[in-house]
């Protein structure tokens, strides 16, 4: 699948990148050790290159910033802020986590929150959103079907898909970190079957692509991980010009695409 061809306008990049770092020093000074505080600043250019993904999509719908966007599996609900930030309507969803750096974000959110009662069924008209967002979430559900059926059902017709993140079968980090004892995801798929099974779910994709050579969760290395982020930026840029190398690619870390309800 082609690339994005949607670029978030400098202004917008620069608004996003401040609010970011605003909002996780913030966070940091107050729970220095939750999860996504202590990751490297390379996860962070990479979850602001999602987030200008999306954002660059959305302002080329005939919504604009005027659209609605489900934060599904919110989890921290830094995704939220910054859509926010950018001046797009987001609803977020997610269990109701008994963490302290989560509560402050959403606390600082004055957007719809729902809470999961049902491990599928979610608790939105049909038709509600322009767009829904899947980063790191889809590969955790106990039915990815069932979730994918009711995606469908909430955007309307011609409404987006984002998904991020999710686990490449073929990884060579989840590989590694199998051979040494670390946590791994439980699902990975190929590429094949992640569309495969988003097709099936009454969509069409728009693009699709792989991510992430070098490994992400480098917490628990704190040298390594002060290196990386030292230099994030280099390391980024080269990072993503290794995972669009045809072949190689078929070893990065994570499956991307944007999806269209049909």
């Amino acid at each position: 699948m082609k690339s994005n061809a949607y670029i978030l306008s400098p202004a917008d990049r620069a608004l996003l990148h401040d609010s970011f770092a605003k909002l996780r020093a913030d966070a940091r000074a107050l729970f220095p050790n939750d999860w996504w505080l202590s990751q490297t600043e390379l996860t962070t250019l990479g979850y602001e290159g999602i987030l200008g993904e999306i954002a660059a999509r959305l302002q080329h719908t005939s919504e604009g910033t005027g659209s609605r966007i489900l934060d599904w599996g919110g989890g921290p609900g830094f995704l939220s802020y910054l859509l926010d930030a950018l001046g797009f309507t987001t609803a977020y969803y997610d269990f109701d986590h008994d963490i302290p750096s989560y509560k402050y974000v959403l606390e600082k959110l004055h957007i719809p929150k729902a809470y999961v009662e049902d491990p599928v069924k979610l608790p939105f008209p049909d038709a509600s959103f322009d767009a829904v967002i899947s980063c790191g979430v889809l590969e955790h559900v106990p039915d990815a079907s069932g979730s994918l059926a009711e995606l469908n059902r909430v955007l309307k017709p011609g409404g987006l898909l984002f998904v991020f993140h999710f686990p490449n079968k073929w990884s060579w980090t989840e590989a590694v970190a199998e051979l040494v004892g670390r946590d791994t995801h439980d699902v990975r798929w190929t590429m094949s079957h992640l569309l495969g099974e988003i097709r099936g779910a009454g969509f069409d994709i728009e693009r699709s692509d792989y991510r992430y050579m070098v490994p992400r969760n480098l917490i628990g290395f704190g040298r390594l991980n002060r290196f990386v982020s030292k230099h994030a930026e280099g390391i980024y840029k080269a990072d993503r010009a290794v995972a669009r190398i045809p072949v190689v690619h078929v070893i990065a870390n994570a499956l991307n695409c944007v999806a269209v309800k049909r």
